[in-house]
């Protein structure tokens, strides 16, 4: 098999297997060949700063000497073993005693995906189905998810506007939208709607912050009404700050 050395042959290749020739994030002319510290390299050999960050977990840069001997030391013992293991319980302690809201921790594969996870677990346990999440609030790509992240078109809220085609129309019925810091918006929506399991919301709305109280106020709100509040900290969990916005 021939060995590639330039980008234009890597994004020929990519082309042939990837939808729109990438991995659906980023410019796909860019093939990244290695990184170290905080810059990486293409397969040109053109240097960039690394202000993407994988998407933000890599908080040390690429190849941290600490990171590298943490997982040399565990490599020899195995990869993943789908059962309990005494790292990932040290690794759950350590999350619960950052975090005092997580009195457990479920491990799971995405962002995503434990947000899909929470929104079901809400259903399940107040027997009820909508959700209210919060108009440019990102989490992951769920079809109750993607609603009104970037509305395409001007409607009045609490209607969604689906993010992408495939997401039946009996989806978005179970969606309202408030605008974020909008405390008197929820409580309205609130005292209309007696059929909401849960409010989802990002603490920090990616550049957003909340306004004073809006957090608290949330709390209280949910707490009055009997509807589980689910703070979706993917981004800010240990990046913003250690244990969370």
């Amino acid at each position: 098999m021939k060995k590639i050395h330039t980008q234009d042959e890597w994004i020929a290749r990519a082309i042939e297997v990837l939808p729109a020739g990438g991995f659906g994030n980023f410019d796909h002319s860019v093939i990244i060949s290695h990184g170290k510290g905080s810059h990486v390299w293409d397969e040109d050999g053109s240097e960039y700063i690394d202000y993407l960050i994988g998407s933000g977990p890599m908080l040390l840069g690429h190849g941290h000497p600490e990171v590298l001997e943490a997982v040399l030391e565990q490599l020899p013992l195995g990869m993943t073993f789908f059962a309990n293991n005494a790292r990932g319980i040290e690794l759950a302690e350590a999350i619960s005693e950052a975090s005092p809201c997580a009195e457990q921790v479920r491990f799971v594969a995405s962002g995503g995906e434990a947000d899909m996870y929470a929104i079901r677990l809400a259903r399940a346990y107040t027997a009820k189905n909508r959700i209210l999440k919060f108009e440019g609030g990102y989490h992951g790509m769920s079809a109750e998810a993607q609603m009104s992240l970037a509305p395409s078109r001007e409607v009045n809220f609490p209607e969604p506007v689906p993010d992408s085609a495939g997401i039946p129309q009996g989806v978005a019925e179970q969606m309202l939208i408030a605008p974020f810091n909008d405390l008197e918006a929820v409580s309205s929506l609130l005292a209309e709607h007696d059929d909401i399991a849960a409010i989802i919301v990002e603490p920090l709305q990616r550049i957003i912050p909340p306004q004073p109280g809006f957090l608290k106020g949330l709390r209280a709100l949910a707490d009055q009404h009997h509807v589980l509040l689910i703070f979706d900290e993917i981004v800010t969990g240990f990046r913003l700050a250690y244990g969370g916005a």
